[in-house]
């Protein structure tokens, strides 16, 4: 509806990336677990602000010093887990 294209594939594969238009790209978010590929994926989208899901802090300060934004998930999860057990036990 905003003109967002999204793009389901291996963004470890620069072949992906390319065929989704990572050139023209504003943002890249990124779900991948393993920091190799995140790591990778960075050095394709030196010029485009890249989010990254990540679950451990090790990791996600690895990513921030490289340049990409990391999203913590595991403190969002522990959160919810703490919320639902406060509401059902």
């Amino acid at each position: 509806q905003r003109g967002a294209i999204t793009i389901q594939g291996n963004a470890a594969h620069p072949r992906v990336l390319q065929s989704a238009g990572i050139n023209d790209a504003l943002l890249v978010v990124s779900t991948m677990r393993r920091l190799r590929n995140n790591e990778e994926l960075l050095k394709i989208t030196v010029d485009v602000k890249t989010i990254f899901s990540v679950f451990e802090p090790e990791q996600a300060e690895s990513l921030k010093e490289k340049g990409g934004v990391p999203i913590l998930e595991s403190y969002d999860a522990a959160d919810e887990l703490i919320e639902w057990y406060e509401q059902n036990c």
